[in-house]
């Protein structure tokens, strides 16, 4: 059997917008202000757009941007148009603290953060003077539409050369229930086992199986805080003594097998820039 060729993040994006014919519906998001929906080609200009306006902000290859959004159009675009430039992106939970964001901005160095209006405060009082540049969004259709933070750069079609399969696309941190939050690398080769987000677009008339879709929780519904761990419940579940605590199980991001997860060591505690990525 032939070897799989592996492709960039950017390039599976791309080949989704070809073959959807840019017409069928890639994204719905349903926000206070009602639904709005985006064809893979109206999406792939404000990608082009974001990537531009990103780049005047100073993100270039090898940059990190820490984002620390709920799910809303604004976070799919910056995704796509950081791997678009060549550089990183560090998605956070968007309920951290001031104490989370402090240890995370101090650990991958980003150029620019990206955060909500309404939790603004705590983020600029936990990056401090550590992040240069910071851009705050509303969440809704608004922060994409024309007239928009995120398109006011000129487009950016192009990949940047730089580029290859090892090229660093995300740093995630694990939840710290155990220990110290361990950053684990994505690169652009293991994008291709989501290619689920641009595959297999319908012609038309139908609708796409890839279609994403995305509901803004209403204020009621929305987790306020740092994230809590229900030991109790764990146990439960685990069937663990009384007293001990879960353990923090990973797994293999290719195989599904359990195991250990990639961990860049320059994203631990106390170690500096270096990013060679090991197991």
């Amino acid at each position: 059997m032939a070897r799989q060729h592996l492709t960039t993040f950017h390039e599976h994006w791309s080949a989704a917008v070809r073959r959807s014919d840019g017409d069928s519906a890639f994204l719905l998001f349903h926000d206070e202000s009602g639904t709005t929906t985006w064809t893979y080609r109206r999406f792939d200009e404000i990608v082009a757009r974001t990537a531009g306006t990103l780049r005047g902000l100073g993100v270039r290859p090898g940059t990190a941007v820490h984002v620390a959004l709920r799910n809303c159009p604004a976070f799919m675009a910056t995704w796509l148009a950081v791997a678009r430039l060549g550089a990183w992106m560090v998605p956070v939970d968007p309920a951290s603290s001031a104490r989370d964001v402090a240890g995370q901005v101090r650990r991958t160095e980003p150029v620019l953060g990206i955060c909500a209006a309404d939790r603004a405060a705590t983020y600029r009082a936990g990056a401090g003077d550590a992040v240069p540049a910071v851009l705050v969004l509303e969440e809704t259709a608004a922060d994409v539409a024309p007239g928009g933070p995120l398109l006011a750069g000129d487009p950016i079609h192009a990949a940047a050369e730089t580029i290859t399969a090892g090229t660093r696309l995300a740093v995630m941190f694990t939840s710290g229930t155990t220990s110290e939050p361990k950053g684990v690398v994505l690169v652009t080769a293991r994008a291709r086992h989501a290619r689920g987000m641009g595959g297999r677009a319908s012609g038309p008339g139908g609708p796409s199986p890839s279609l994403a879709s995305h509901r803004r929780a209403p204020p009621h519904e929305r987790r306020q805080g740092p994230p809590v761990q229900d030991d109790e419940r764990c146990r439960r579940e685990r069937r663990l003594p009384p007293g001990a605590r879960p353990r923090e199980v990973t797994g293999d991001a290719e195989s599904g097998r359990p195991g250990r997860a990639r961990v860049d060591p320059a994203i631990r505690p106390g170690r500096g820039p270096g990013f060679p990525s090991t197991l």
